[in-house]
């Protein structure tokens, strides 16, 4: 009984220690909200600006988007999720 009773008070005592744990998600919470803020107030075009990335020649690209579309044409499509009838 006594070794019960301990390892109820054991398993309790862990059980409230690991809610003190450190998370990362409250420190950095928001942040990518912030970071895609302050790009779009930087270039505002972003994307849809006419110069390709930074870095690519016009070769790779255009065999980048190739594949891309290529690859996209190939996919099998997608089935619409089930719907369940639960009125019966």
């Amino acid at each position: 009984m006594k070794r019960r009773m301990l390892s109820f008070w054991i398993a309790a005592g862990a059980l409230l220690a690991s809610g003190c744990l450190y998370s990362r998600v409250e420190a950095e919470w928001g942040e990518a909200h912030e970071e895609t803020t302050a790009a779009q107030v930087a270039d505002p075009n972003g994307a849809g600006s006419p110069e390709g990335p930074a870095g690519l020649d016009p070769v790779t690209v255009e065999e980048v988007t190739e594949r891309y579309y290529r690859d996209q044409a190939t996919q099998p499509t997608r089935r619409p999720a089930p719907v369940l009838d639960e009125t019966r």
